[in-house]
């Protein structure tokens, strides 16, 4: 698409107040998504240097994610559905997750706005799968542990501008959590398996309860729900 068109479909969703968000690889791609007001960008992994400079610039607008998940499950379990890391694809796939690294490196540093997510809903990465890329920030992108979280609570806060009130377990703030058995920080699988999920709640009340050693009840409920 040339600029003037991305520009056009930008601009009708402003005037229904939405965002955008495009997926794009090349460094030009980057650079036009930028540069038309793009609201959340995918992938990355080609951005140059100007590129990276001009995502900098925007990173109080813009948000960027690597959709790491597809090229993971393709080359890493993708042998039953066809795929073959010794292929010509699959060198191509570990080369997609070696520039992503580095590219996502330099963003974090930076100070650009990262998302878990996106490329979900393939055979190879279905979407009850979104939350292993919390686990692939830190194995794939050297992302520490509370880095990855943030990526997908805090920062996820912000994509969908409710940032003054959700994503961060602080008074005033919707109580929204997961509760596991241990320390998330320690071992991040808790809150990517399921079966860990003990105790979920939805703005302070119970959604879920799943523990078989202490459920909640209404005045603990009360206290997560003031810590916010």
């Amino acid at each position: 698409m040339r600029d003037d068109e991305v520009q056009i479909a930008v601009n009708f969703a402003r005037d229904f107040g939405k965002k955008v968000n495009c997926h794009a690889r090349p460094a030009e791609s980057v650079k036009r998504a930028v540069r038309c007001g793009i609201d959340v960008i995918y992938h990355c992994e080609s951005a140059d240097e100007e590129a990276i400079d001009m995502l900098e610039s925007a990173k109080d607008r813009i948000f960027v994610g690597p959709a790491i998940g597809i090229i993971y499950s393709t080359l890493y379990e993708g042998k039953q559905l066809g795929f073959h890391r010794d292929s010509e694809i699959g060198r191509q796939m570990q080369r997609v997750i070696d520039t992503t690294a580095a590219v996502y490196t330099e963003l974090r540093k930076r100070g650009v706005r990262i998302l878990i997510g996106g490329d979900y809903g393939f055979a190879q990465s279905p979407q009850s799968d979104n939350a292993r890329d919390l686990k692939h920030f830190v194995d794939l992108l050297s992302f520490s542990p509370s880095e990855a979280l943030q990526c997908g609570t805090r920062i996820g806060g912000q994509v969908m501008d409710l940032g003054n009130e959700l994503g961060q377990v602080k008074e005033g703030y919707l109580a929204d959590l997961l509760l596991v058995d241990g320390a998330p920080l320690e071992v991040l699988d808790l809150v990517v398996r399921e079966k860990n999920l003990h105790v979920i709640t939805k703005d302070g009340a119970l959604y879920k309860n799943c523990s078989v050693t202490a459920p909640l009840d209404n005045s603990v409920l009360a206290e997560y729900e003031h810590a916010g």
